[in-house]
């Protein structure tokens, strides 16, 4: 088996996993002996072929050092860290890595995108997900700052729409986005058209859940689930082609408190 080191010895892997959290770069880096490295090849593509499987996986991406380097590095992008530990609790994933190499060192870190200002954003790159620009930005900021102010009474009442009320993850302050909702089955679908760094559904998924306000009446809905879908399930056919035009293929998922609740008991 392949010898695991940190990264980061001050923040090693399981206590990242432990962070909810999402969307996440997993980075790996493999250094393998050159003579190992078409055997180590093998045994990772058996891997990656399982772990391209498990719910969560967006996208998986090897590279190869330079100059006769020994280093191999994938990037692995995955909707949220409890896809990564579910995917890695699986028997399977236990066997495949156990049968890597013993004399390649691997290195394991979770990374999630930042913005900065006039370079870049944090929007990741997945399945039907694509850079916003400067100008979508300013207009999700106008929208928290002013208009979501003055059209989130109004949405509220009208079918279809609500507002979720959601806890600053600094700041502890109740805030309201209004959001258009979807019903299939006891799921609330809505959309994410400023992607999925969008700051009220990090707030939702921090929280593990929130509450919906629809027409006077609130509900409270936990299990968030963050996830990219080009097909657009449970999705109205006539809403569809507007969000295809947006290019939003994000979307958050959650379901009653009260279910949860039930099952519990």
């Amino acid at each position: 088996m392949a010898t695991l080191e940190n990264l980061d010895p001050t923040t090693p892997l399981p206590a990242q996993l432990r962070e909810k959290t999402g969307p996440v770069v997993l980075a790996e880096t493999f250094l393998v002996p050159a003579e190992r490295t078409e055997e180590f090849l093998r045994h990772w593509r058996a891997m990656a072929a399982f772990m391209k499987e498990q719910p969560g996986c967006l996208s998986l991406r090897m590279h190869r050092g330079t100059a006769g380097s020994r280093l191999l590095m994938n990037i692995a992008a995955w909707e949220s860290t409890e896809a990564i530990a579910r995917a890695q609790q699986a028997p399977e994933f236990g066997r495949l890595a156990a049968a890597l190499p013993d004399d390649v060192v691997v290195h394991l870190h979770l990374f999630e995108r930042i913005a900065v200002d006039g370079i870049c954003d944090a929007a990741p790159d997945g399945p039907g997900q694509r850079a916003r620009p400067p100008a979508g930005r300013r207009l999700a900021r106008f929208n928290r700052a002013y208009a979501n102010r003055v059209v989130g009474p109004v949405l509220t009442r009208m079918p279809g729409f609500g507002t979720v009320l959601h806890r600053g993850r600094t700041s502890g302050r109740t805030y309201g986005t209004p959001v258009k909702v979807f019903r299939s089955g006891d799921r609330y679908i809505m959309a994410l058209p400023y992607g999925p760094r969008s700051d009220w559904a990090r707030n939702v998924v921090a929280a593990q859940g929130c509450e919906l306000v629809v027409r006077g009446r609130r509900v409270r809905l936990a299990e968030p689930r963050i996830y990219v879908d080009r097909e657009q399930a449970g999705i109205p056919v006539p809403i569809r082609a507007v969000l295809r035009r947006l290019g939003c293929f994000d979307f958050i998922e959650l379901r009653p408190a009260e279910r949860r609740a039930h099952a519990a008991e």
